[in-house]
């Protein structure tokens, strides 16, 4: 069986039904959500939104986006030679989040 989420990606748009807590009512990809956000991975897909929404209303609210008990989201480095975090990775598995910095090559 294909995974449509792997399939698609991070494709356009896809981030919107997380940042405001609307997935299952929001219709993106003309009926693909649907198997994309089933009952048996909800529980990763919930974690994921709340994560966002709390990442950007703690950014809304104080200009950081850092919150309790999430990874943090640590700024970008100065030059593109600089070490270090470049962005942030939002992901999930079938029971939670997976939200990571990302990491430069040398």
């Amino acid at each position: 069986r294909m995974s449509w989420a792997q399939a698609l990606g991070a494709c356009h748009g896809l981030d919107i039904p997380f940042t405001f807590g609307l997935i299952g009512t929001f219709s993106l990809l003309n009926g693909i959500e649907e198997l994309i956000f089933r009952e048996d991975n909800r529980p990763g897909w919930e974690a994921l939104s709340d994560a966002i929404m709390a990442y950007n209303a703690q950014f809304a609210r104080t200009g950081n986006p850092n919150v309790p008990g999430l990874p943090e989201w640590t700024p970008w480095p100065k030059t593109k030679l600089s070490p270090g975090p470049r962005f942030m990775i939002f992901d999930a598995n079938d029971t939670g989040q997976l939200i990571h910095m990302s990491r430069t090559v040398r």
